[in-house]
């Protein structure tokens, strides 16, 4: 799942729109992909103490110098903590666990050339001097270097190709691929490099730059736009693909997203990704769902469940015949809990006339804590537990939520008719009601 709240920052740069239209044929559901922009990726960086873990540093005669290194693959350097020490097997999983990620392609030994070395110095002049290790032979001597004047009004940035080891889950294998150098661009606040006692000048961002590829499929008169986010040629398992509909009447907009090795859904059929490069995506229907994932216009899954404050309990199916809204929030999420006052308003103005659900995305564990905030806030309507350690929530997962707060309307027949995320969409929420006869 995605969380409202991301902790790394991506960027990217779309250009115009020309989307390709394909239908099923068969059993199979192939989509023309184009590239559309670019994806772009801060990597995270560590400075290094020990300068000499590269062959021929460069700048050990300028008056401020520094050595960086930054991880490839997020998710290799996490486990690399435990192999160092910094991290219990125990905290590993747990974390692992936590935050939902997928160990599938990590390698259980220290995988060096998963690490880019970059040394970085100032000198006397205040020019910045950048290095690159990008054959990744932890040896300054045969790279370029990059000169960049802090003080110019120009703010360039320097497109290299550097070379990385990885494991695509049977064997470790090299990696071309393309970085970005930003030294204006620093990542932590004037405090960090206080306490790192470091310049901040030295710092550097490095992002990954790989291909935007978007594409389109038509189903019942219903555009699905297809992302294909931080493609490379030669490694098809790191990708992320995200489908979304959108309703611009409404403004309601479904958005769900994917790895590689997921199931996908679109509509009522389940798919298994056959194939992929950078012209199209071909899917191959695995079976049909009772539900679509609590698709606009499409019926919402049941909900049954026990309300945590009066022990009552509650079927989705037996509140029929009136609107629903229903309200996925966690006690963990900062987003969420700054959305309640709005929430409560519109309890307030339409809870004669519709019905309000919250479902809280949390552990049983921390049951504790939701209760403290339903009676904080005031939250005098139902409240349902969804168990994130149960398979990572069972009505969240029936009702594809990724971000949240997530808020989702059912009309009287049970019909989805509106999908909301954060305070923005709740807002937008709102305006549908006001315009609508309930």
């Amino acid at each position: 799942m995605i969380f409202y709240c991301k902790m790394n920052r991506h960027y990217m740069l779309i250009f115009i729109l020309v989307l390709f239209v394909h239908t099923a044929s068969g059993q199979e559901l192939e989509i023309s992909l184009h590239q559309n922009g670019i994806y772009s990726e801060v990597l995270s960086i560590k400075k290094e103490e020990n300068v000499t873990l590269c062959k021929n540093f460069p700048y050990k005669n300028q008056p401020y110098f520094s050595l960086r290194s930054l991880p490839y693959d997020a998710m290799q350097n996490l486990y690399e903590k435990v192999l160092d020490g910094t991290w219990t097997e125990k905290f590993y999983k747990d974390f692992v666990h936590k935050n939902i990620l997928d160990t599938s392609y990590v390698f259980k030994q220290s995988l060096p050339g998963n690490r880019i070395y970059i040394a970085t110095a100032i000198d006397e002049l205040g020019i910045k001097h950048v290095m690159v290790d990008a054959n990744n032979n932890h040896d300054f001597g045969d790279d370029k270097e990059y000169v960049f004047n802090l003080k110019s009004q120009e703010k360039k940035t320097q497109n290299i190709a550097a070379w990385v080891d990885y494991y695509d889950g049977k064997a470790i294998r090299k990696l071309k691929v393309d970085l970005s150098i930003d030294p204006y661009n620093y990542l932590y606040d004037e405090e960090s490099y206080k306490i790192e006692k470091d310049i901040r000048e030295l710092d550097v961002s490095i992002f990954k730059i790989s291909k935007n590829l978007v594409g389109r499929y038509i189903l019942n008169q219903k555009a699905y736009d297809i992302t294909i986010a931080d493609y490379n040629d030669k490694r098809k398992d790191s990708f992320r693909l995200t489908i979304e509909t959108k309703d611009a009447k409404t403004k309601s907009i479904t958005s769900y997203s994917y790895k590689p090795a997921d199931t996908i859904d679109i509509s009522y059929g389940r798919y298994k990704i056959l194939k992929v490069d950078d012209k199209r995506l071909v899917l191959s229907l695995i079976g049909k769902q009772e539900f679509a994932g609590a698709e606009l216009n499409s019926l919402a899954p049941e909900i049954t469940g026990q309300d945590v404050i009066t022990s009552r309990d509650f079927s989705l199916k037996k509140q029929l015949g009136t609107y629903i809204l229903i309200d996925f929030w966690g006690s963990w999420c900062r987003p969420c809990i700054e959305a309640i006052p709005e929430l409560k308003l519109a309890f307030g103005k339409y809870g004669k006339k519709i019905k309000i659900v919250s479902i809280a995305f949390d552990k049983r564990s921390d049951l504790g804590k939701v209760k403290n905030l339903i009676s904080q806030y005031e939250m005098t309507w139902t409240q349902l537990l969804d168990d994130r350690e149960i398979n990572q929530g069972k009505i969240s997962d029936n009702y594809k939520v990724q971000e949240f707060p997530t808020s989702i309307l059912i009309d009287h027949n049970g019909k989805v008719v509106f999908r909301a995320v954060g305070a923005i969409g709740l807002k937008n929420l709102m305006a549908y009601l006001d315009n609508c006869e309930i």
